[in-house]
């Protein structure tokens, strides 16, 4: 007996293989998840999202700070002149 007659032989007792219960609809669904797209969840600590947040707090600040500054230059021109409103302030500077 040569070596291929072996190898040949040692085939003839095997059985076909089974596979466990569920094993296809496990594989099916295995393979529709790998085979859709993965969404990734909104992050509010991105790098983006952080710097256009800090932009925006910041110029709001500015603005806040900006009409503070116009309400004291009002009220320093209202102690000046005397009068409790602005309108009669800008009527005694004019």
């Amino acid at each position: 007996m040569n070596k291929e007659e072996k190898i040949l032989n040692s085939l003839t007792g095997i059985e076909k293989a089974a596979a466990p219960d569920f094993f296809y609809t496990r594989l099916l669904g295995r393979m529709q998840q790998e085979m859709e797209p993965k969404r990734k969840p909104f992050q509010l600590l991105r790098p983006a999202f952080v710097t256009a947040a800090l932009f925006v707090v910041l110029l709001i600040a500015l603005f806040g700070m900006a009409s503070g500054y116009g309400f004291a230059l009002i009220g320093r021109v209202c102690a000046l002149t005397g009068t409790t409103s602005y309108r009669a302030a800008w009527d005694q500077s004019v």
